[in-house]
């Protein structure tokens, strides 16, 4: 209790600094994270190579743009040196995307020193600076335990990798959907001293009603129109991500399976993003504009072919969607 004729200074604020891994999977499930925390009133600060900022921004779905203007949300550039961004090779005997390991050298050898000296500038100013870093990775940990004031935690958006700082795990799942691996990996962490909070799934729920579209921070894609026209449940919706480049014979493939099936469909037909999505195009999707030119011919009035991004989400959730193909992880 305060003395009589005191006052008791208000607490300083605690800032979290957000460190996602940069290819598209992992920058959206960080960047949905990050948003949550910010709509309850916290300082976040979502921190990627600048190229990589943009892209998460320009890609976010589910969320109204108004609201994501009115939040504590800051995003910071770190400064990393040029990188090569070549177009990814369908044909590679390697289904790791290749192409991106030269953004991936630069951000992991030189991502910490910009970090740090954010972490720098937040620990002086708040009382508590917690990083949330891409469980992949650990130099943001690292970077985390120079600061007394400052902690952090893994966050696993997607498979793979797994580096769990002293702090603990955030993991993008929930015992309803995978109890019996919480359950064990919650027991391999406390063993440690480590904590694991389930904080998943991330992604916005969507209003299924297709005839009041949740409000998006981006404009409408015409696909969401096409796919107002057709019948409840009736749609299959075949998407290979980002990371993925299929060669023409599997292509062809897909489309002589698509045609012969009579399936009303919406095929996103892309290559995979290059390591710098804004980087000029040296004519990836032409490799497929004779194929395509015949095909859109043949299943005109039964599917649509995307070869640009898709706001899967809102695919996904519209009334019309039945099903879905995806790459396995």
């Amino acid at each position: 209790m305060a003395l009589a004729g005191t006052e008791v200074a208000p607490a300083a604020p605690v800032a979290i600094v957000a460190v996602p891994f940069p290819a598209q999977g992992h920058l959206n499930q960080m960047l949905h994270l990050s948003l949550l925390l910010a709509s309850r009133g916290l300082d976040v600060h979502y921190a990627a190579p600048a190229a990589h900022v943009r892209q998460a921004r320009a890609r976010v779905q589910g969320w109204d743009a108004r609201t994501v203007r009115s939040l504590h949300l800051h995003f910071t550039a770190l400064d990393i040196p040029p990188y090569e961004t070549p177009p990814p090779d369908p044909d590679s005997p390697s289904a790791f995307p290749g192409h991106l390991q030269p953004l991936f050298d630069a951000f992991c050898d030189h991502a910490a020193a910009p970090l740090g000296r954010l972490l720098e500038e937040l620990a002086a100013t708040n009382r508590r600076v917690v990083v949330v870093h891409d469980s992949i990775m650990a130099f943001p940990s690292s970077e985390a335990s120079r600061l007394p004031n400052c902690e952090a935690y893994a966050f696993q958006c997607k498979q793979g990798g797994l580096v769990v700082p002293a702090a603990g795990l955030l993991l993008n799942s929930c015992r309803a959907l995978e109890g019996d691996f919480v359950d064990e990996l919650n027991d391999t962490l406390s063993s440690d001293g480590k904590k694991l909070f389930t904080i998943g799934p991330l992604n916005p729920l969507l209003d299924l009603d297709a005839t009041t579209p949740a409000a998006s921070a981006q404009p409408r894609h015409e696909c969401l129109d096409w796919l107002d026209k057709q019948p409840l449940s009736s749609v299959l919706y075949v998407s290979f991500g980002t990371m993925t480049s299929l060669p023409g014979k599997q292509i062809e493939e897909v489309a002589t399976a698509l045609q012969g099936s009579g399936q009303r469909f919406i095929w996103v037909l892309r290559d995979a993003d290059r390591a710098d999505i804004f980087a000029e195009a040296s004519g990836e999707i032409g490799r497929h504009a004779s194929l395509l030119s015949e095909f859109r011919k043949r299943t005109q009035g039964t599917g649509l072919v995307i070869t640009g991004w898709a706001p899967q989400l809102e695919i996904l959730a519209h009334g019309a969607t039945a099903a879905f193909v995806s790459h396995c992880r």
